[in-house]
This record gives C-alpha cells, sequence and structure tokens, in this order.
C-alpha cells in the first residue's frame, strides 16, 4: 500500500512511526528506550499543540476540568508530603509521557484518516501479517530455547523466567505488549470485518483468537484469557449490539470452538494440567472474593495491592518517593500492575480519579458519555489491576486504540447508548 505523505501531516506521521518500531523493535533491541520516549513526548506535544483549537467550554470540559484539578491537588499534596521525591522526574515521565503520546497517537490517527489515508485498512493489515509471523516465531522460540532472542538484553535485566522471553521481536519482558496489542488487533478485526461485511475476515478472527490463546499459554500472558473474551463481548453486544437471533452461525461456531476446547482439555495432558493449575491457582482465588485469602496464597498482584492500600495513607506515599517498579521485603514487584503502584503513590482516593480522568479521555464523541464513562472506568480498572497500563507508553495507546474502534463503531452503525 503505497503512501504519499502530506507536509501538513509530517510530524503524525513520524509519531506513529515512531511509536510502531518502539512497540514492535526496540524492547528487542532494549537500549535506547529511553531516549525514544523522550523523542516521542516531545513529538506528541507538538501534535497535541497543532490540533488545539479554541472552542467554547462545554459543560462536560469543565466537569472534566474540576475532575482534573481535584486529582491535581490530590498528587501535589502528596509530593509535598513525600519524604523524598528522589524518583520524580522519572516517575512523572512515565505516568504524563504515557497520557500525552496516547492522545498524540489517536489525533495523529484521526488527522491521517481525515487527510484522506486509509489508514485503519493499512492497519489491519500490518499489524495482522506482523503479530502472525511473531507468533509463528514465538512457537519456535518454545521449542528452540532463545532463537532470536536478544540474550545480553536478557542477562542485563536478570529476569531468568524464560516464558517473559517468548515475544518474538517484541522483545524483552514483552508479555504485556503481546497481550494488549493481540487484544487490540481482534477489536480492530471485528471492526473491519464488519465495516467490509467480510465473514472471511470473522473466521480467520477466530482462529487468531484461538492461536493467541495457545500462544498466551506459552509465554504465561495468563491476563488474555481474561481480558480477551472481555473485550470481545464489550465489542460485540454494548458496542457492536450483535443480535443472537440474526448471528446463529457465529453462535453454533462459539459453541463449536468451545466443543473443541474440551476435546482438546480431556485428551491433551499439558493442556489438562496448564487449566487446572489456571483455575486453582488464579480463578479459584479471584472467585473466593476473600481479600485475605488472596494474601496468603501470595499472588503477586494481590500481595502488591494489598501492600499498597494498608501503606498508601491518606494521599499516598507521593509521586517520586518511590520507583514506580520497585520492590521491597513485603512486595516481590510493586509496579507489576498500575493498581498496586498507583495507589501507594497517590492513594486509594487519587488512584480511582487519575482511572476516571483517563476514562472519560478515551471517549471521542459526546453520545452516551455518562454510560461510556462508566464501562471504560471499569474496564479500566480491570485491565490496571491485572497489568501495568498507566505508565506504559507501549501499553495506554492500545487501549485509546481500542475505545477509539469503539467510537468508530457507533458512528458506523449510527447507533448510541440510551
Amino acid at each position: 500500500m503505497k503512501i504519499e505523505i502530506k507536509r501538513s501531516c509530517i510530524e503524525e506521521t513520524l509519531l506513529l512511526v515512531l511509536f510502531g518500531f518502539y512497540v514492535l523493535i526496540a524492547h528487542w533491541i532494549w537500549f535506547g528506550r529511553g531516549i525514544q520516549e523522550t523523542v516521542m513526548i516531545a513529538l506528541s506535544v507538538l501534535v497535541l499543540l497543532k490540533s488545539m483549537r479554541l472552542r467554547y467550554m462545554s459543560v462536560r470540559m469543565l466537569s472534566d476540568l474540576i475532575l482534573a484539578g481535584i486529582l491535581f491537588v490530590i498528587c501535589t499534596i502528596g509530593i509535598l508530603q513525600a519524604k523524598t521525591r528522589q524518583y520524580l522526574v522519572a516517575d512523572l515521565k512515565a505516568m504524563l509521557g504515557a497520557i500525552i503520546v496516547s492522545g498524540a497517537i489517536i489525533v495523529s490517527i484521526k488527522k491521517l484518516t481525515t487527510s484522506g489515508y486509509d489508514l485503519m485498512d493499512f492497519l489491519f493489515v500490518f499489524l495482522n501479517r506482523f503479530f502472525v509471523l511473531n507468533d509463528i516465531l514465538i512457537v519456535v522460540q518454545y521449542f528452540v530455547p532463545y532463537f532470536l532472542m536478544n540474550r545480553k538484553a536478557i542477562e542485563s535485566v536478570n529476569n531468568r523466567a524464560y516464558f517473559d522471553q517468548l515475544t518474538g521481536l517484541l522483545g524483552i519482558n514483552g508479555t504485556t505488549r503481546w497481550d494488549i496489542w493481540s487484544i487490540a488487533i481482534l477489536i480492530l478485526n471485528f471492526y473491519i470485518a464488519y465495516k467490509r461485511n467480510d465473514e472471511r475476515i470473522i473466521k480467520y478472527n477466530v482462529g487468531f483468537f484461538l492461536a493467541s490463546m495457545v500462544i498466551c499459554m506459552m509465554n504465561s500472558a495468563r491476563a488474555f484469557l481474561i481480558a480477551a473474551p472481555i473485550t470481545v463481548l464489550i465489542y460485540l453486544f454494548l458496542i457492536r449490539k450483535v443480535e443472537l437471533t440474526s448471528r446463529m452461525k457465529q453462535v453454533l461456531a462459539v459453541f463449536s470452538v468451545l466443543i473443541v476446547g474440551l476435546i482438546v482439555y480431556s485428551t491433551n495432558s499439558y493442556v489438562n494440567g496448564f487449566v487446572n493449575d489456571l483455575i486453582n491457582d488464579k480463578f479459584a482465588i479471584y472467585l473466593s472474593g476473600d481479600i485475605n485469602h488472596m494474601v496468603a496464597a501470595n499472588d503477586d498482584r494481590a500481595v502488591a495491592t494489598y501492600f499498597a492500600v494498608e501503606n498508601c495513607g491518606t494521599f499516598g506515599v507521593g509521586i517520586g518517593a518511590v520507583a514506580m517498579n520497585s520492590t521491597n521485603a513485603q512486595v516481590k514487584y510493586l509496579g507489576l500492575n498500575s493498581a498496586s503502584s498507583y495507589i501507594y503513590m497517590i492513594g486509594v482516593v487519587g488512584y480511582f480519579l487519575w482511572t476516571l480522568c483517563l476514562a472519560r479521555i478515551g471517549i471521542h464523541s459526546d453520545k452516551g458519555t455518562l454510560r461510556k464513562t462508566v464501562l471504560y472506568f471499569l474496564y479500566l480498572l480491570l485491565l490496571s489491576y491485572f497489568l501495568p497500563i498507566f505508565s506504559a507508553i507501549a501499553l495506554l495507546p492500545a487501549i485509546w486504540f481500542i475505545f477509539y474502534i469503539f467510537e468508530l463503531e457507533q458512528s458506523q452503525k449510527g447507533s448510541e447508548y440510551k
């Protein structure tokens, strides 16, 4: 697909190219990512400034400014009360940088689309080709240890968990990037399939989903088993609003997949052992609803979040008082998810306000804002418990990209929330 870059879209195009390289390749190279992040943040500020237009102050804008103001006060109090601000610059770069780049990525996609580029179709082709090839590489790496892996980079992070490096070209500790972007591609594929009214793409997407389920068992990206089905269900039944009576073929296909899954579970000892371990080690713990049981079971996310709640104080320990991905005697990895690190730094109220502000920013139209706010807020709470989505420049844009597709889907159908 040939794309001629217009002079008015140079900054936006460059940002998307740099971001694509950062997500898909840079973590395999590993070195120089900090410089890339700084360049992307600076370029994103330029893109956002270009997109700004003076307009009247709506009720929605006013309410969002009030929310942001309250959050700013809470964060400022926490910073002022902090015993140390040693990591302030690094933490703010991660926290604000992710938001700035995410906003600029969506603005860039909109700008290129309105300028005549068929960007969504291009992303559909490019991302699917890349991830199919990358998933094949992951399978090879599973059977051929360290095949096409950057062993020096792996040694530098001192992570001996081999499955964390089963990410193909996505690179070091890349299971979270594989997780979120695989989900984003699933939603993009559904959108393109319905846009073109092409059942072949839907069938392909079902196959992509099943293959991704296998991959997540290989690299232990188990958040995919929860986040992916929930995201697909949200898209189909709350955004696309698929009617079951008119989609009986798809319903039967889902049941067929479930039957095949049960047969594989019953006959394959590896799958059986993995699923049993998952149920015993994760689902059973969470379904108990007992926080003490979760902590006692030594679930890393539950332990980190519980530690944060118990020790955060009224306004948290303050942004910059602790490194975003720190460890201590009680917590193996505080930054394993955004919930634990944000609660610890800005408190429980600050964490909920931060999540609410991100949900509001993710809304791109004025239709059904209340219902979308609740939906996006709950969705972000779920993902932030499992993954470090709020402070990762490679992750948050993928989630806002999913929200953007939701908006495109609604405008395509001419439907709105009631």
